[in-house]
This record gives structure tokens, sequence and C-alpha cells, in this order.
């Protein structure tokens, strides 16, 4: 690097720098020329002043008001400052009224209210451990951006974040929750552009709730929580998340009225639906997600998803469920795995779609059912060791075509019921004109 360029470089982070911006030190005694208060601190600082706070217990309800921007507040690296807005005091912890102020290395514990109220944008929140609060830990009002809630600590709060709309360009990532009710929940109003990325969730009632374009949830790790998250909007991306345990009635992933965007490389285990996707135009993706032990590991509604090499095994669907449910009109469904204690492939009132390159191993009941619906093409698809019908074709279904399957141990290789369907150059060992193994 040439003397110049570093001259240039530095001459920059000088200007980053306020004139004249101050550390401002506080500790509980108010010794050594320090304020024995945060709130004092906040008094005599100005924008883009440092609040270095030293370790102890500060009973406080701290405001930062407009005029403060670019105000960093810190504890010690080690830890040991505690905020604690409880009794007598009743309001957050922290209510941040400028933009760009940095909250960081602080506890915040108890509260009847929030632990940091965002009301500026581009609040940065990092390394902040919350504790038993009450209400959310990091609360960000209506219309505020560009949020960051990083490498921080949720233990038994109630809500750990809320989003309360219009927070577009929000990062949250790198957080650990046990317990609680929420990691994060968004409003009806939509934020567009939230980054939900890295974090590990133990032991709650839900995820991440999240409505807006561009969202991404990704290399998340959900673990005992009922209902890990949910998504809808334009081009989302919920990707290379792993969930286990979501017990009776609860579904790991779900998309609803998602245009683009994919749900790929997921790992989900043990739920009532393991991944649900419905997209209202075509674009969405689903591809290479693995789902074990799930009644419905993938269901599959609305228009035109292309889903792909998924592997999905233990699955029992329930009656009149299958291992990957399909609805709606257009999808591609080419080249996935299936295992499952019921209908591996079950198309329900279905219209359009194409089923190319599938297996399904050892069928409880059927290797793949077209229940109703119309012209669906099924080609080059195996069935193998099937207890029911490899492929069943029944309830009226209208235009199904057949071609280039293959079945490999079953009660029947095909049935069709409708007399409907056109079937040509597959291997088919034994035909019905009844199916008589359905759900």
């Amino acid at each position: 690097m040439s003397a110049r360029s570093l001259s240039m470089i530095l001459a920059a982070a000088t200007l980053a720098i306020p004139a004249g911006a101050a550390t401002i030190c506080v500790n509980t005694g108010g010794t050594g020329g320090c304020q024995s208060t945060i709130q004092g601190a906040v008094g005599l600082a100005s924008a883009g002043d440092t609040i270095k706070v030293a370790a102890g217990t500060y009973f406080e309800n701290v405001t930062i008001p407009t005029g403060k921007s670019g105000l960093i507040i810190q504890g010690p690296k080690l830890g040991g400052a505690i905020v604690d807005p409880d009794m007598p005091n009743t309001g957050a912890a922290f209510t941040v009224q400028s933009d760009n102020v940095t909250i960081k290395h602080l506890a915040i514990q108890n509260g009847q209210s929030f632990g940091i109220d965002v009301q500026g944008n581009g609040v940065l929140v990092s390394g902040v451990h919350f504790v038993g609060v009450i209400d959310s830990g990091v609360e960000v009002e209506t219309g505020f951006t560009g949020a960051q809630i990083l490498n921080s600590t949720f233990n038994g709060v109630s809500r750990n974040i809320h989003f309360a709309g219009g927070n577009n360009n929000a990062m949250v990532s790198g957080n650990t929750s046990f317990g609680g009710n929420v990691f994060l929940d968004a409003s009806s109003v939509p934020s567009t552009g939230v980054q939900i990325v890295s974090n590990t969730q133990s032991w709650g009632d839900f995820g991440f709730q999240l409505l807006g374009d561009s969202a991404t949830v990704s290399s998340n790790t959900f673990t005992n929580v009922l209902g890990p998250f949910t998504m809808s909007g334009k081009n989302p991306v919920a990707d290379t998340n792993i969930i286990v345990g979501g017990g009776a009635g609860s579904t790991g992933i779900t998309c609803t009225s998602c245009t683009g965007g994919s749900m790929s490389g997921n790992k989900v285990t043990d739920f009532f639906i393991g991944l649900q996707a419905s997209a209202d135009a075509a674009g969405f993706v689903a591809n290479s997600n693995s789902v074990t032990r799930s009644l419905i590991p993938l269901s599959i509604s609305g228009t035109a998803i292309s889903a792909s090499l998924n592997a999905i095994s233990g699955g029992v669907a329930f009656v009149g469920g299958g291992c990957i449910s399909v609805s709606g009109t257009g999808h591609t469904l080419t080249g996935n795995s299936v295992r499952c204690a019921t209908d591996a492939f079950l198309l329900s009132s279905a219209t359009s779609v194409t089923l190319s390159g599938n297996t399904a191993l050892s069928a409880g009941t059927n290797g793949f059912a077209v229940n109703g619906g119309t012209g669906n093409t099924l080609t080059n698809n195996t069935a193998q060791s099937v207890a029911g019908e490899g492929f069943a074709v029944y309830n009226a279904a209208a235009g199904t075509t057949l071609t280039g399957n293959k079945v490999v141990k079953a009660r029947y290789s095909y049935c069709d019921n409708t007399g409907a369907s056109s079937a040509s150059g597959n291997t088919f060992p034994t035909t019905s004109t009844t199916c008589d193994v359905l759900q």
C-alpha cells in the first residue's frame, strides 16, 4: 500500500469520528470523576461520544433522546455491568430515540416493559444478555429501519424481539435464546429485507414470524420449538436451517403467499408438517431438503412450485394425507425420494402437476396416488416395495398421463378406477381397474 493510500484511509477514518468525541465513565459509586448513573452520563454526552459502564448493577430506566446520534454505551467485555429496570422503576431499560446508537456488552435483567425500546434508525444491539424481561427483549417501534441485533442472549424472555412493522433492512444474527414464547415476532405491517441468520433457539413456542418481501432466514438452529417460523411475501429465502422436535400440531417452516424465493437445504425432524409451501405465482423452489419422522413431511399448494431432490424418511402421514402432499396447479416435482408409512406422493385435486424421476420406497399404502384433479403427468418415476398400489388413479381423476414409470414389488403395479388415464411405456407387471388400497 502506498503512503498516499494509507494517508487517505487514515483521513477518512478521522472524518468518521465526530470532532471532539469524548469518553464518559460510569460506576455505581460515581468515583474517579465518573457518573454514578448511565442516565447521568447520557445527559452529559454529545453525538458520537462513548459511555463506558463499569461492572455493577444499575437500577434505571435510561432514555437516549434525539440529538445523541452515534452514541455508544458499552460495558466491560468480560461482563458484569447489569441494568435492572424493575421496581421501583417501570419503563424500559433503554429507550433509544436517536439514530445509530450502539448498546453492547451489557446485561438487562427483569423489568415490566421492554429491555431495549428502539425509536431510532440504525440502532445496534450487540453482546447484550437479556434475562427475565416481561415484554420484548428488543422492541423495534413502527417505521424505524436498519436495526441490528447481534450476538446477544435471551433467557426466559417473553418475546425476545418484536418488529412493530416497517422495520426494513434489519439484521438479527448470532443470537441465542432459551425458553420464552417467541424468538422474533413481526406485526401485520410488512418489513422488507429482514435477515435472520445463524441464530439458535431452544425450548420456545414460536421462532420467527415474518411478513414482508426479500426476507432471509438461513443457517438457524431450532430445538424443541413448537412453531419455528412462518414467512410471507416476495422472494423469501428459508435455507439451510436445522429444526428438531416441534411436537404435535406444529409445522417446521411455513411459507404462505410466497412469490419467488426458496425453501432449500433445510433439515427437519419430528413435526406434524415438516415443510409447508404455498405460492401465489411461479418461481418458488423447495429443493434438497431432508425431512424425517413427520406426519406430513412436505406439503405443496398454490401455483407452480418446483420441488426437487428432497429426501423424506420415516413419514407417517395421517389418513387422507401423503408424505409429499400436493394440491394446487402447475407444480413440478423432480428427483425426490420418499420412504413413508402411507402414500409416498399424494396429488389431491391437483391440476397440471408433473412428477418426474421420483422414487417411492416402502410405502405403507400407495407409491404415487392421484386423487381427483385433471391433467397430471407422471413420467419415469419408480415405486418399490409398496404395500398397496405402485400407481393409483381414482376418485374421478381426469386426463392423467403415465409414461416410463416402473414398479418393483407392490400389491398391484397400477390401478385406475376412472378409465380416464393414459398409460404407455411403463413397467407395470400387474394392473387393476379397482383401486382397493386407499387411505
